[in-house]
């Protein structure tokens, strides 16, 4: 499926594109299918991961994603907690 921006605010646009593709990996998981996300570049990898992260866990989300209770998702919920003391 091809989605089109518009947004010509680069912030904006990278915020509208990590949610389009967060909805699009909700739809997924639900599912039960697995998925890969392409970004442009290496260093989008990481920005477009956190942004994921962060998106699933302020919409307590982060259960379709990973197994609750489990190792990974304590994991992610520590250190979302330090990048937000970090700001």
């Amino acid at each position: 499926e091809y989605i089109g921006i518009t947004e010509r605010n680069a912030f904006k646009r990278f915020q509208l594109q990590n949610e389009i593709c967060y909805e699009k990996a909700l739809v997924q998981r639900r599912n039960d299918n697995q998925m890969l996300i392409f970004v442009h570049s290496r260093a989008e990898t990481g920005k477009t991961a956190k942004a994921l992260r962060d998106l699933a866990l302020e919409r307590d989300e982060l259960s379709h994603f990973v197994r609750e209770g489990g190792a990974t998702e304590e994991i992610l919920k520590e250190e979302h907690a330090n990048v937000k003391n970090a700001d």
